[in-house]
């Protein structure tokens, strides 16, 4: 049995319109909220005396997503039952 990974956090989220630096910013927002547990929604213009994450770390994150693509159609990410050769060598590498 087959599992398809559960990416779609990031990309059936919010389009607006198709503008893709708002997207981007979504999913900025979305990954630091969700995982770091900070909103970065002023870093995005001005640093603040006191906030955790600086314009620079904002725009170097902006960076990261703005480089990343989505799979085509055809090719979502699945999770086969048996690992691939690149997979195993990998974990023997870290165990």
């Amino acid at each position: 049995m087959d599992y398809m990974a559960a990416l779609g956090l990031l990309t059936v989220g919010a389009r607006f319109n198709f503008f893709p630096h708002e997207i981007i910013d979504d999913r900025i927002d979305v990954v630091t909220r969700g995982f770091l547990g900070l909103t970065t929604a002023c870093a995005r213009c001005h640093d603040h005396k006191y906030d955790p994450i600086p314009i620079e770390d904002y725009y170097s994150l902006y960076g990261v997503f703005a480089n990343s693509r989505e799979p085509s159609l055809d090719r979502w990410p699945v999770i086969g039952t048996k690992a691939g050769a690149e997979d195993v060598a990998i974990q023997k590498k870290l165990t």
